[in-house]
């Protein structure tokens, strides 16, 4: 549930609402991230009229959520440590995309990967994640594994993310383009 009624900020006096509130590139993280895992379905905007609005309809909303980069920031140097958590978040697109909404998901970043991606901040990072990702989705579709290592968190069965088991074939240490693995 995004929480945005209208009101004026403390320190700047402006107003602040719904539009505002999708403006900050924070705020279009935090949304792509529930996406990534809880699909498009179940999202709400509370903006103060006393209701719920579902968000499932207002593609509007979803792809400016993605677009993280295009997003406001306070501190204009965050974007830079925000290209690997959205690497992260499109691994997670690709090799989900046959469940739930991530081929609905992926279908959005694709049409605007240009934006949501940009290349001062990507350079030449997206080809090799897409590249492994192919190679463990048709791996895995090949020999017929369970494909646990891609299932979404929030299957119904896992009920204790404590021992979730997350297989992502990455080391720490490795190095992916100019990015270093830190934890998998």
């Amino acid at each position: 549930v995004v929480v945005a009624p209208k009101c004026i900020h403390h320190d700047k006096r402006a107003e602040c609402n719904s539009a505002t509130y999708q403006r900050r590139g924070w705020c279009r993280l935090e949304q792509w991230a529930r996406m990534t895992v809880g699909g498009l379905r179940n999202m709400y905007l509370y903006d103060g009229d006393g209701t719920l609005q579902s968000l499932e309809d207002k593609q509007s909303w979803y792809t400016e959520s993605i677009k993280v980069f295009e997003g406001d920031f306070t501190v204009d140097a965050d974007k830079d440590t925000l290209v690997d958590p959205v690497m992260g978040l499109w691994y997670m697109s690709l090799a989900n995309e046959n469940h739930a909404d991530m081929a609905f998901l992926k279908k959005f970043v694709e049409e605007h990967k240009e934006a949501v991606f940009p290349e001062e901040y990507f350079k030449d990072f997206l080809q090799p994640l897409e590249a492994r990702v192919e190679m463990e989705v048709m791996t895995l579709q090949t020999s017929q594994r369970n494909h646990k290592a891609l299932i979404r968190a929030t299957r119904p069965q896992a009920t204790n993310h404590h021992n979730l088991n997350f297989d992502f074939g990455y080391s720490v240490g490795e190095h992916i383009g100019d990015s270093q693995v830190l934890c998998v």
